[in-house]
C-alpha cells in the first residue's frame, strides 16, 4: 500500500497553535507530511503546486481551497480544517468530487459555550456596570445595583440560580452551552428556539423547545447561537428586543451580523435591558467612535469566545486523529455534512 502523502497548507504561526509535537509524531507515522515554512498562507497558485499529487491536507484560519486547487488535485481524498467554520475555505467541487471533509467546530464549540456562561454570569451580577462605576466614578461599584432591588425591580443584582435561559439555535455552541447550564440542574429553566429541531430532541439535550417569541418573553437571559444565513441576519432587531423582559441579558457570541444594533442600543440606553457582545466590533467600522462606548449596562469582548490557547491543541489533535481514523478504513468523528452547510456557521 503507497503511503498516504499529506500537505499542511497552514501558515507557520497557526501551524504552530494547532499542532503539538504528538499530533505530528502521529501523522508521520503513517504519511509522508509535510509542513510548509512560510508566515504566510500559500497563495492560490502555490495551493494548485502543492495538492497536485496530496492524499490528504490541513487547513487553517486564514487558507483558502480555491477550485482550481480541488480539481486538479486528483489524489485528494480528505480535507482536514483545524478550525471551524468550512463554508469559505472548501468549494462546493470538493463535496461533488466526494472527498471527505473533517473540522474542528466541534471541538471550539466547548470554548464559546463556556464564554457563554461566562458571559451568563457576569452580565446577571452587573460586573461591567461595576466595573466602570469604579473605574469612571471612584465608587465601590454602582451603588443603584447594590441593593436587592431598584427602580421599581428593573435593575438588581441576579444570578442563574432560578433563572429561566433561553437558547437560541442548538448549535454546536447552543449545545455545549446548554451542557454547562445543566450543572445547575433544576435550578435553571432552558429553552430552546430552532427551526431545525423537534421537541424530543430538544429534551435529550435539555430544555424544551418554544416559539422564539415564547423564548424571548420567559427568559432572564438570552443567548444567541444561530449561524450567519440570509435568513437570519438581522434576526434580533426592534420587535425582538421590545418582547425581552425587563433586565433581561443578551448574550452574542455567534455572528455580529445576527443583530441590529442600532435596535440593541436604544433598549440599552433606557437601562431596560442588558448585554454581553463578543461579535459586536465585527461589525463596528469605527471602534473609537461607537456609542456602545457610553453604556455602562454592556460588556464587550473583542471577539475572543473561540478556542483558547489549550483547545487550539485539542482542535489539531482531533482533526490528526480523523486523519488516522480515515486512512486506516475508520469513519471519522467530525465530519461535515454538505447537506447543512446552508444551516451552519
Amino acid at each position: 500500500m503507497t503511503t498516504p502523502r499529506i500537505v499542511s497548507l497552514m501558515a507557520r504561526e497557526m501551524y504552530t497553535d494547532v499542532m503539538t509535537k504528538e499530533a505530528e509524531e502521529k501523522l508521520r507515522s503513517f504519511s509522508d507530511f509535510v509542513v510548509r515554512d512560510s508566515d504566510a498562507p500559500p497563495a492560490a497558485e502555490d495551493v494548485v503546486e502543492l495538492l497536485k499529487d496530496a492524499d490528504g491536507c490541513l487547513t487553517g484560519w486564514g487558507v483558502i481551497l480555491p477550485e482550481s486547487a480541488v480539481a486538479g488535485a486528483e489524489r485528494l481524498r480528505i480535507i482536514g480544517h483545524t478550525a471551524g467554520s468550512v463554508k469559505a475555505v472548501v468549494p462546493a467541487l470538493a463535496y461533488e468530487k466526494g472527498i471527505t471533509v473533517v473540522s474542528a467546530w466541534k471541538v471550539m464549540a466547548k470554548s464559546v459555550g463556556e464564554m457563554a456562561l461566562g458571559m451568563a454570569i457576569a452580565g446577571m451580577r452587573n460586573f461591567a456596570a461595576h466595573d466602570h462605576a469604579f473605574k469612571v466614578s471612584g465608587t465601590p461599584g454602582d451603588p443603584a445595583l447594590r441593593g436587592p432591588s431598584t427602580q421599581g425591580g428593573l435593575r438588581h443584582t441576579m444570578g442563574l440560580h432560578h433563572a429561566t435561559v433561553g437558547v437560541i439555535g442548538a448549535s454546536a455552541t447552543g449545545r455545549y452551552f446548554i451542557r454547562l447550564l445543566r450543572a445547575f440542574g433544576d435550578e435553571v429553566g432552558i429553552l430552546i428556539s430552532d427551526p431545525t429541531l423537534a421537541p424530543e430532541e430538544a429534551r435529550e439535550i435539555g430544555g424544551k423547545l418554544v416559539s422564539l417569541d415564547e423564548l424571548l418573553s420567559a427568559s432572564d437571559v438570552v443567548s444567541l447561537h444561530a449561524p450567519s444565513t440570509d435568513e437570519t441576519r438581522g434576526m434580533m432587531g426592534v420587535r425582538e428586543f421590545a418582547r425581552m423582559k425587563d433586565n433581561a441579558l443578551f448574550i452574542n457570541t455567534a455572528r455580529g451580523a445576527l443583530v441590529d444594533h442600532d435596535a440593541l442600543y436604544e433598549e440599552l440606553k433606557t437601562g431596560r435591558l442588558k448585554a454581553c457582545l463578543d461579535v459586536y466590533l465585527e461589525v463596528c467600522a469605527d471602534p473609537a467612535r461607537s456609542r456602545y462606548r457610553e453604556l455602562s449596562n454592556v460588556l464587550i469582548t473583542p471577539g475572543i469566545a473561540g478556542p483558547t490557547a489549550q483547545v487550539l491543541k485539542t482542535m489539531g489533535e482531533a482533526v490528526v486523529d480523523d486523519f488516522a481514523r480515515f486512512f486506516s478504513g475508520e469513519k471519522p468523528r467530525h465530519l461535515v455534512d454538505p447537506e447543512r452547510l446552508s444551516v451552519s456557521a
